[in-house]
Protein backbone atom coordinates (compact mmCIF):
# COMPACT_ATOMS: atom_id res chain seq x y z
CA UNK A 1 0.00 0.00 0.00
CA UNK A 2 3.07 2.50 0.67
CA UNK A 3 4.71 1.74 -2.09
CA UNK A 4 1.42 1.90 -4.60
CA UNK A 5 0.54 5.37 -3.02
CA UNK A 6 4.32 6.69 -3.13
CA UNK A 7 4.35 6.13 -7.15
CA UNK A 8 1.15 7.09 -7.51
CA UNK A 9 2.42 10.50 -6.29
CA UNK A 10 1.34 10.49 -2.28
CA UNK A 11 4.71 12.02 -0.94
CA UNK A 12 3.98 13.95 2.34
CA UNK A 13 5.23 11.45 4.63
CA UNK A 14 8.47 10.47 5.98
CA UNK A 15 9.74 7.95 3.89
CA UNK A 16 12.73 6.73 5.68
CA UNK A 17 10.47 5.79 8.86
CA UNK A 18 7.97 4.11 6.68
CA UNK A 19 10.78 1.79 4.79
CA UNK A 20 12.45 1.09 8.26
CA UNK A 21 9.28 -0.38 9.25
CA UNK A 22 8.38 -2.13 6.22
CA UNK A 23 12.24 -3.88 6.48
CA UNK A 24 11.14 -4.59 10.38
CA UNK A 25 7.99 -6.48 9.56
CA UNK A 26 9.82 -7.82 6.22
CA UNK A 27 12.72 -9.60 8.56
CA UNK A 28 10.78 -10.77 11.64
CA UNK A 29 8.17 -13.38 12.25
CA UNK A 30 4.93 -11.85 13.14
CA UNK A 31 1.40 -11.68 12.12
CA UNK A 32 1.60 -10.21 9.12
CA UNK A 33 4.44 -12.99 7.99
CA UNK A 34 4.19 -15.99 10.27
CA UNK A 35 6.97 -18.43 9.50
CA UNK A 36 8.71 -15.54 8.29
CA UNK A 37 12.11 -17.35 9.84
CA UNK A 38 11.44 -20.49 7.45
CA UNK A 39 11.24 -18.28 4.48
CA UNK A 40 13.96 -16.10 4.94
CA UNK A 41 16.27 -19.42 6.02
CA UNK A 42 14.82 -21.57 2.84
CA UNK A 43 13.52 -19.42 0.70
CA UNK A 44 10.24 -21.02 0.82
CA UNK A 45 7.31 -22.03 3.47
CA UNK A 46 6.86 -25.25 4.05
CA UNK A 47 3.59 -27.42 3.34
CA UNK A 48 4.47 -29.13 7.10
CA UNK A 49 5.57 -26.11 8.81
CA UNK A 50 4.50 -25.05 12.22
CA UNK A 51 3.43 -21.67 12.18
CA UNK A 52 0.85 -20.76 15.25
CA UNK A 53 -1.34 -17.86 14.35
CA UNK A 54 -3.63 -15.64 12.02
CA UNK A 55 -5.59 -19.19 10.90
CA UNK A 56 -2.14 -19.83 8.56
CA UNK A 57 -3.25 -21.96 6.28
CA UNK A 58 -2.13 -22.12 2.26
CA UNK A 59 2.08 -21.47 2.32
CA UNK A 60 2.30 -21.05 -1.57
CA UNK A 61 -0.05 -18.77 -1.78
CA UNK A 62 0.86 -16.88 1.22
CA UNK A 63 4.63 -17.04 0.22
CA UNK A 64 3.75 -15.58 -3.33
CA UNK A 65 1.92 -12.38 -1.04
CA UNK A 66 5.40 -12.28 0.67
CA UNK A 67 7.21 -12.24 -2.37
CA UNK A 68 5.19 -9.40 -3.87
CA UNK A 69 5.35 -7.28 -0.71
CA UNK A 70 9.29 -7.77 -1.07
CA UNK A 71 9.31 -6.22 -4.64
CA UNK A 72 7.24 -3.51 -3.36
CA UNK A 73 9.92 -2.76 -1.14
CA UNK A 74 12.45 -3.26 -3.51
CA UNK A 75 10.54 -0.70 -5.93
CA UNK A 76 9.61 1.92 -3.02
CA UNK A 77 13.68 1.90 -1.72
CA UNK A 78 14.68 1.98 -5.69
CA UNK A 79 12.87 5.11 -5.46
CA UNK A 80 14.44 6.53 -2.76
CA UNK A 81 17.47 5.71 -4.16
CA UNK A 82 18.58 3.39 -1.68
CA UNK A 83 19.99 0.73 -4.18
CA UNK A 84 21.28 -1.61 -1.58
CA UNK A 85 18.26 -1.94 -0.05
CA UNK A 86 16.83 -2.32 -3.56
CA UNK A 87 18.58 -4.85 -4.49
CA UNK A 88 17.95 -7.11 -1.60
CA UNK A 89 14.17 -7.01 -1.47
CA UNK A 90 14.35 -7.34 -5.41
CA UNK A 91 16.61 -10.91 -4.86
CA UNK A 92 14.21 -11.67 -2.05
CA UNK A 93 11.20 -11.52 -4.16
CA UNK A 94 12.40 -14.35 -6.49
CA UNK A 95 11.49 -16.80 -4.03
CA UNK A 96 8.65 -18.10 -6.17
CA UNK A 97 11.31 -19.81 -8.33
CA UNK A 98 11.94 -22.13 -5.08
CA UNK A 99 8.80 -23.40 -5.11
CA UNK A 100 8.13 -23.85 -9.09
CA UNK A 101 8.40 -27.00 -10.53
CA UNK A 102 9.94 -27.44 -13.75
CA UNK A 103 8.93 -30.57 -14.54
CA UNK A 104 5.68 -29.56 -14.40
CA UNK A 105 5.38 -25.71 -15.12
CA UNK A 106 3.31 -24.87 -11.48
CA UNK A 107 4.13 -24.16 -8.57
CA UNK A 108 4.08 -26.65 -6.00
CA UNK A 109 4.42 -26.87 -1.96
CA UNK A 110 7.24 -28.29 -0.72
CA UNK A 111 8.04 -29.85 2.79
CA UNK A 112 10.73 -29.38 5.06
CA UNK A 113 12.65 -31.78 3.26
CA UNK A 114 13.15 -29.37 0.33
CA UNK A 115 11.28 -32.32 -1.67
CA UNK A 116 7.58 -31.07 -3.65
CA UNK A 117 5.05 -32.65 -1.69
CA UNK A 118 3.12 -35.77 -3.12
CA UNK A 119 0.33 -36.14 -4.36
CA UNK A 120 0.19 -33.07 -6.57
CA UNK A 121 -2.34 -32.36 -9.91
CA UNK A 122 -2.83 -28.54 -10.91
CA UNK A 123 -5.97 -28.59 -9.67
CA UNK A 124 -5.36 -29.53 -5.88
CA UNK A 125 -5.97 -26.93 -3.30
CA UNK A 126 -3.34 -28.28 -1.41
CA UNK A 127 -0.76 -25.18 -0.36
CA UNK A 128 -2.96 -22.85 -1.66
CA UNK A 129 -5.93 -20.22 -0.86
CA UNK A 130 -9.00 -20.24 -1.97
CA UNK A 131 -8.04 -21.44 -4.95
CA UNK A 132 -5.56 -24.35 -7.34
CA UNK A 133 -2.35 -24.00 -8.45
CA UNK A 134 -3.50 -23.77 -11.84
CA UNK A 135 -5.06 -20.21 -10.45
CA UNK A 136 -2.21 -19.22 -8.64
CA UNK A 137 0.72 -20.04 -10.42
CA UNK A 138 0.47 -17.05 -12.81
CA UNK A 139 0.26 -14.61 -9.75
CA UNK A 140 3.79 -13.25 -10.31
CA UNK A 141 2.42 -9.63 -11.25
CA UNK A 142 6.38 -8.20 -11.05
CA UNK A 143 8.04 -11.13 -12.89
CA UNK A 144 5.77 -12.15 -15.62
CA UNK A 145 8.30 -12.35 -18.12
CA UNK A 146 10.68 -14.63 -16.05
CA UNK A 147 7.60 -16.87 -15.14
CA UNK A 148 7.06 -17.00 -19.13
CA UNK A 149 10.76 -18.27 -19.30
CA UNK A 150 10.54 -20.72 -16.98
CA UNK A 151 7.60 -22.03 -18.45
CA UNK A 152 8.93 -22.26 -21.99
CA UNK A 153 8.35 -19.21 -23.10
CA UNK A 154 5.72 -17.21 -25.18
CA UNK A 155 3.61 -19.70 -27.21
CA UNK A 156 3.76 -22.43 -24.18
CA UNK A 157 2.44 -19.47 -22.30
CA UNK A 158 -0.24 -18.36 -24.36
CA UNK A 159 -1.26 -21.90 -24.26
CA UNK A 160 -1.88 -21.67 -20.68
CA UNK A 161 -3.38 -18.78 -20.57
CA UNK A 162 -6.26 -20.13 -23.53
CA UNK A 163 -6.73 -23.10 -21.35
CA UNK A 164 -6.90 -21.01 -17.99
CA UNK A 165 -9.72 -18.67 -19.81
CA UNK A 166 -11.60 -21.21 -21.75
CA UNK A 167 -14.57 -21.08 -19.91
CA UNK A 168 -15.29 -17.97 -18.16
CA UNK A 169 -18.90 -18.91 -16.18
CA UNK A 170 -19.13 -21.40 -13.70
CA UNK A 171 -15.14 -22.56 -13.80
CA UNK A 172 -13.48 -25.60 -12.92
CA UNK A 173 -10.25 -25.31 -10.37
CA UNK A 174 -8.14 -25.80 -13.32
CA UNK A 175 -9.84 -22.67 -14.78
CA UNK A 176 -9.48 -18.82 -14.02
CA UNK A 177 -11.98 -17.74 -11.99
CA UNK A 178 -12.82 -14.03 -12.35
CA UNK A 179 -15.05 -13.57 -9.61
CA UNK A 180 -11.94 -14.14 -6.98
CA UNK A 181 -8.63 -12.28 -6.45
CA UNK A 182 -6.26 -14.79 -7.69
CA UNK A 183 -7.14 -14.80 -10.90
CA UNK A 184 -8.05 -11.42 -12.11
CA UNK A 185 -4.50 -10.20 -13.26
CA UNK A 186 -4.63 -12.87 -15.46
CA UNK A 187 -6.21 -11.89 -18.74
CA UNK A 188 -3.37 -9.08 -18.73
CA UNK A 189 -0.48 -11.33 -18.94
CA UNK A 190 -1.50 -11.63 -22.68
CA UNK A 191 0.24 -8.71 -23.33
CA UNK A 192 3.66 -10.05 -22.20
CA UNK A 193 3.87 -13.09 -24.43
CA UNK A 194 3.06 -10.89 -27.41
CA UNK A 195 -0.89 -11.67 -27.68
CA UNK A 196 -2.81 -8.33 -26.39
CA UNK A 197 -5.50 -8.49 -28.78
CA UNK A 198 -6.33 -12.01 -26.61
CA UNK A 199 -6.52 -9.52 -23.60
CA UNK A 200 -8.99 -8.15 -25.05
CA UNK A 201 -10.91 -10.62 -26.29
CA UNK A 202 -11.03 -11.84 -22.84
CA UNK A 203 -11.55 -9.25 -20.68
CA UNK A 204 -14.68 -8.16 -22.75
CA UNK A 205 -15.85 -11.66 -22.27
CA UNK A 206 -15.87 -11.66 -18.86
CA UNK A 207 -17.67 -8.21 -18.39
CA UNK A 208 -20.25 -9.31 -20.22
CA UNK A 209 -20.47 -13.16 -18.79
CA UNK A 210 -19.96 -12.46 -15.17
CA UNK A 211 -20.99 -8.76 -14.64
CA UNK A 212 -24.29 -8.23 -14.98
CA UNK A 213 -27.04 -5.04 -14.45
CA UNK A 214 -29.50 -6.48 -11.71
CA UNK A 215 -28.75 -7.02 -8.28
CA UNK A 216 -25.91 -8.95 -7.15
CA UNK A 217 -24.77 -8.17 -10.74
CA UNK A 218 -21.15 -8.40 -9.83
CA UNK A 219 -18.83 -11.25 -9.64
CA UNK A 220 -17.72 -13.18 -6.92
CA UNK A 221 -17.31 -11.63 -3.36
CA UNK A 222 -16.86 -7.52 -3.63
CA UNK A 223 -13.88 -7.58 -0.99
CA UNK A 224 -13.40 -3.79 -0.13
CA UNK A 225 -14.72 -3.47 -3.76
CA UNK A 226 -12.35 -5.27 -5.56
CA UNK A 227 -14.58 -6.68 -8.07
CA UNK A 228 -16.23 -3.41 -8.87
CA UNK A 229 -12.77 -1.43 -9.26
CA UNK A 230 -11.93 -4.61 -11.46
CA UNK A 231 -14.43 -4.26 -13.55
CA UNK A 232 -14.34 0.17 -13.66
CA UNK A 233 -10.40 0.23 -14.16
CA UNK A 234 -11.03 -3.07 -17.21
CA UNK A 235 -13.80 -0.72 -18.60
CA UNK A 236 -11.52 2.20 -19.08
CA UNK A 237 -8.70 -0.02 -20.95
CA UNK A 238 -6.57 -0.17 -17.98
CA UNK A 239 -5.14 -2.14 -15.52
CA UNK A 240 -3.10 -0.63 -12.70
Amino acid sequence: IIADAYAFGAKDFSTSKALAAMEAEANSTNNVRPGNADYLKTGYLPLDGTYGCCNFYGPVSTQQEYNTADHAISSFAKALGKGTVATTYAERANNWQNVFNPATNYLQPKDTSGAFAAGFTPTSSQGFVEGSSAQYTPMEPFDIKGLINASGGDAAWISKLDSLTSTIKNPTSANADFGNEPSIEIPWEYDYAGAPWKTQSTVRSIQQQIFTNAPAGIAGNDDLGTMSAWYVWSALGFYP
